[in-house]
C-alpha cells in the first residue's frame, strides 16, 4: 500500500510541477507551429496574390495601350502622307489646266508609288494628255493610292478621306486659297469624296452582315443545346 502511494505521489507531482524554460519554449514551438505557417500562408496570400495580379493587369494595360498606340502612329503617318501626294497631284492637274503645261514632271519616287497602287505603268506621254488630268481618271488615282494604304481594308475610310481634304486644302492655297483651282480639281474633290463615302457604306455594311451571321449563328447554338 505504501509503495501504491508513493507512485501515486510522484505521479502527481511529475504533472503539476514547473516545467523547466526549454520544454516551455518547446511545447509552445510544436502547438504553434502550424498555425504560424497557417496564418503566415493566408497573408502571403492576401499581400502577395492581388499584387502579383494587379501588376499583371497593370502590364496588359500597357502592353495594350502600346498596340493602340502604334496603330494610331501608323495610320496617321498613311494620313500624312496621303494628304502629301494629294497636294502634289491636284497641283499638277490644277498646273495642267490653267497654264497648259505640256510636259509634266512627276517624281520617280511618287509614279513607282502611283504604279504600285494603281497596278499600271505610267508612260510619260499619259502625263502630257488631258485625259490623264481629268477629274475621272486623277480621282481613280487618288482613291486608288488611298486604298493601297489601307492595305484595301474600308475601316480606314474615314481617315484617309480626312487625309484627303487636308491634301486637297494645301493644294488649293498654294493657288491662292478657296476656289482658286480650276473647275476640273473641284470635279475631282467631288469624284473623290463620293468614292470615300461608297467605300465607308461598304465597310459599314459588310460589319451589319457579320453581326447578323454572329446572332443566327448563336441562336442555332442555343437551339442545338436545347
Amino acid at each position: 500500500m505504501e509503495i501504491a502511494k508513493v507512485a501515486e505521489q510522484a505521479a502527481v507531482t511529475a504533472q503539476t510541477a514547473p516545467k523547466s524554460t526549454v520544454e516551455t519554449v518547446t511545447e509552445k514551438t510544436k502547438s504553434t507551429l502550424a498555425t504560424d505557417n497557417a496564418d503566415k500562408y493566408v497573408k502571403s496570400e492576401e499581400t502577395f496574390t492581388p499584387a502579383y495580379t494587379k501588376k499583371s493587369a497593370q502590364k496588359k494595360e500597357v502592353d495594350n495601350s502600346d498596340k493602340t498606340e502604334f496603330t494610331k502612329t501608323v495610320a496617321q503617318t498613311k494620313a500624312d502622307h496621303l494628304a502629301s501626294v494629294v497636294d502634289t497631284l491636284i497641283s499638277h492637274q490644277a498646273s495642267k489646266y490653267t497654264y497648259n503645261t505640256k510636259q509634266i514632271e512627276l517624281s520617280d519616287e511618287l509614279k513607282s508609288q502611283i504604279e504600285e497602287a494603281t497596278g499600271k505603268k505610267i508612260e510619260e506621254e499619259n502625263t502630257e494628255s488631258e485625259d490623264y488630268w481629268g477629274a475621272e481618271a486623277t480621282a481613280k488615282r487618288i482613291f486608288d493610292f488611298a486604298k493601297s494604304l489601307a492595305g484595301d481594308d474600308s475601316k480606314y475610310a474615314d481617315t484617309l478621306k480626312d487625309a484627303f481634304i487636308k491634301g486637297f486644302g494645301l493644294a488649293e492655297k498654294s493657288y491662292g486659297g478657296k476656289d482658286k483651282l480650276p473647275k476640273v480639281c473641284y470635279e475631282t474633290y467631288d469624284k473623290v469624296i463620293d468614292m470615300f463615302d461608297s467605300w465607308g457604306k461598304d465597310s459599314d455594311s459588310k460589319t451589319d452582315e457579320d453581326t447578323s451571321a454572329k446572332v443566327e449563328e448563336s441562336k442555332q447554338s442555343e437551339a442545338s443545346a436545347q
